[in-house]
């Protein structure tokens, strides 16, 4: 025997049973088919309870999150100008995290938050990994930031917590790795690909940047950026080399890396393309972000300053810069020879 609907909504009658059968609408709202059994007196009140259930959610759902609590203020965070202009990768992090917070303490008044329930999350989060619970106490500090200063609670209990971070990454590309990347780029017909890399090699922006840099931004021997993530502006004189290989290429879109068929890249579709490549090079331990560190690193060892390295990565401070330049061996000598020099004291 078939199913059979009744008139109770989402109550159906499969082979002699009966079963409360919600829409996808509703399935997303959480729900999921319950078993009814065989008496329909029975299968009839337990319908009609789920289906004032699904009204009183929805109806919820319809007036919005409870003035005062952390998912309302989630809602409003989401809504700001400030979410709107953070990184891509930033925002759906950001997401991820927003949406476990919603389901899990969505409830809670902000007001109410206090610095020992900060610790006990962040207690409650490191079993999943260091990292992971960094992550999210960092996207705390920045909400209840954001509550502060909605004047929805006078102080921020997520700031100055004793987190673990997790090990710095010190990873760098070698001379023959981009070597091995660019022909394989070429190799794929995604030689634009291989540009992107070089570019950002040669000046040590974020991927973010490379991709939206037009060929307005390029003052005869200098490119001119100004930093999505961080608004800062910085002038990059680029290579003759590279000059070269820009103009070789042509002017296939707007953008100095314009796929091959002129269109500018997307975020997204670059770094599948990236990803290509590299596992075809590879290069699978790689990241295009460490094209950055490795720039700033042989910039150090170079004999680079302070000042001008923060000029070149754009670094509002030297503490995040430290997160990039890697200390090698070139940098510890050129640093004893200047020490032996203004000592006096010669090197044996």
């Amino acid at each position: 025997m078939g199913e059979v609907t009744l008139r109770v909504r989402r109550l159906r009658r499969i082979a002699g049973r009966y079963y409360w059968r919600p829409s996808a609408t509703i399935v997303r709202l959480g729900y999921k088919v319950v078993a009814l059994g065989a008496d329909l007196v029975a299968a009839i009140a337990r319908a009609e309870q789920l289906n004032a259930e699904v009204e009183e959610r929805r109806s919820g759902a319809e007036r919005g999150p409870p003035p005062g609590s952390i998912a309302a203020l989630l809602v409003a965070y989401e809504r700001e100008e400030h979410f709107a202009s953070l990184a891509a990768n930033t925002r759906k992090q950001y997401l991820s995290i927003m949406r476990e917070i919603a389901r899990n303490a969505g409830d809670l008044q902000v007001a109410g938050i206090s610095r020992r329930d900060m610790k006990a999350l962040y207690r409650s989060l490191v079993p999943r990994g260091v990292a992971t619970a960094a992550a999210h106490m960092r996207f705390w500090r920045v909400l209840l930031g954001y509550a502060v200063d909605e004047g929805l609670r006078p102080d921020n209990p997520a700031t100055k917590m004793r987190v673990t971070a997790g090990k710095a990454r010190t990873q760098t590309w070698a001379p023959d790795e981009i070597r091995a990347f660019c022909h394989a780029a070429e190799a794929a017909g995604q030689p634009s690909v291989a540009l992107a890399v070089l570019l950002a090699y040669e000046t040590a922006q974020r991927v973010s940047d490379v991709l939206r840099a037009s060929w307005r931004d390029l003052d005869g021997t200098t490119l001119q950026v100004v930093q999505k993530k961080t608004g800062a502006r910085v002038a990059v004189p680029l290579s003759a080399e590279l000059l070269a290989m820009l103009e070789a290429g042509g002017r296939r879109g707007l953008t100095l890396v314009a796929r091959e068929d002129g269109r500018p890249w997307q975020d997204v579709t670059f770094r599948a393309a990236f990803n290509r490549v590299r596992a075809a090079a590879g290069l699978r331990h790689l990241r295009f972000h460490d094209l950055r560190r490795t720039a700033l690193t042989e910039a150090g060892s170079g004999g680079a300053t302070i000042m001008e390295l923060r000029a070149l990565g754009g670094h509002a401070d030297v503490a995040s810069l430290q997160r990039y330049v890697v200390p090698d061996v070139e940098a510890a000598r050129g640093a004893q020879d200047k020490r032996a020099t203004a000592s006096g004291k010669a090197r044996k």
